[in-house]
């Protein structure tokens, strides 16, 4: 009873234009009972201008973009919303994703990298900045920017796979097996670091210890994933 549910949320927010929660409602269900982009968007859009102050609308509306693949109506979203809402950790944020989303590199390291700088003792920032400076192609500074985020989270798995990725695309496969093992260590019941060591030697197309590392991983988790990798390295080996 999609109607229904839709007409529903619709008298809701009929009654309480103001309601930000209700128009949001009315936005996921839209879009999960087939409305298409531009209703959706329409939504979004009479919601920012309801509530122009609160964020959550602009920043639903540019997830949502990202979602659909237009990182350029992303991008104008989040530009509007930092006009409105400067400073904005959360939207300045989702302007770094709209930016690396369309491909504009050197502007979302720009916009990172203040986000890194007001929040120094935040490893999220770090880790885009990361991916920025990757997309730019300056691995130096994304290996600089990954290291941070260690020492801001000495655990963060998205720092350490990152710095894997680094070594493997530098030729340096014996680095990352070395954090593949600091994973392991500090991890042993998660199937993580065998996976990150079974990946390090698909590459190197090492194909006994590719199947060893994986054969261990999905001893812990069983799931479609390790299997399927599992499997490449057996019919490759």
């Amino acid at each position: 009873r999609t109607d229904a549910a839709r007409k529903r949320i619709q008298d809701v927010v009929a009654a309480d234009p103001s309601s930000v929660q209700a128009r949001m409602a009315l936005a996921e269900v839209t879009a999960r009972t087939g409305g298409t982009g531009a209703e959706v968007s329409q939504i979004f859009t009479a919601a920012i201008k309801a509530s122009p102050a609160q964020p959550e609308p602009r920043l639903l509306f540019i997830e949502h973009l990202l979602r659909m693949g237009d990182a350029q109506a992303a991008l104008i979203v989040a530009q509007d919303g930092i006009a409105a809402l400067p400073g904005h950790t959360d939207l300045q944020s989702a302007l770094g994703r709209a930016q690396l989303a369309a491909g504009d590199a050197r502007q979302a390291v720009g916009t990172f990298g203040q986000l890194a700088s007001k929040n120094p003792a935040e490893s999220i920032h770090q880790l885009r900045l990361a991916e920025a400076h990757v997309m730019s192609k300056d691995l130096g500074a994304a290996r600089a920017a990954l290291r941070k985020a260690l020492e801001i989270e000495p655990e963060s798995l998205a720092a350490k796979r990152g710095l894997a990725a680094l070594a493997l695309q530098q030729d340096r496969p014996d680095e990352a097996r070395v954090i593949a093992r600091e994973i392991q260590k500090s991890r042993p019941k998660e199937p993580t670091g065998y996976q990150l060591e079974g990946d390090v030697e698909r590459q190197q197309r090492n194909w006994p210890a590719a199947v060893a590392a994986y054969r261990k991983a999905f001893a812990i988790a069983h799931n479609t994933d390790l299997a399927i990798r599992l499997h490449q390295a057996l019919f490759a080996g």
